[in-house]
Formats: structure tokens, sequence, C-alpha cells
């Protein structure tokens, strides 16, 4: 797990919301925009994804 993931893991204890999740996972994603690589945000994506199952992310469309 690298360090992107852990932050947006970290977030959402702080916020766990469902209505927040979204809103958490593209500041992380501008983040690694910013800083990472194209690795970081497939793991940010499979976990993300993971997180609640790809079932509820019919629902959640990734922005």
């Amino acid at each position: 797990m690298n360090n992107f993931v852990q932050y947006y893991m970290d977030a959402r204890k702080i916020d766990s919301k469902p209505e927040n999740r979204q809103l958490i996972f593209a500041a992380v994603a501008r983040s690694i925009a910013e800083l990472g690589t194209i690795e970081d945000l497939k793991s940010l994506v499979s976990y993300y994804e993971s997180e609640w199952g790809k079932s509820s992310n019919e629902t959640n469309k990734i922005a």
C-alpha cells in the first residue's frame, strides 16, 4: 500500500460519510496527479473499488 492510499484511508476514518467519499477520492487523485505516478493512481482506484465493492461503483461513478 502506498502513502496516497494510506492518506485516503486516514481521511475516510476522519470523515466516513458516504456522500463525502467521492470528494476525498477526488482530492487524493488530484494530489497523485501533481506528485505521484500512474501506479499510485491504480492503487487508489483499486482500493476505492474494493472499499464497498464494484456494485456500489455503478451508482457512484468515479468522476
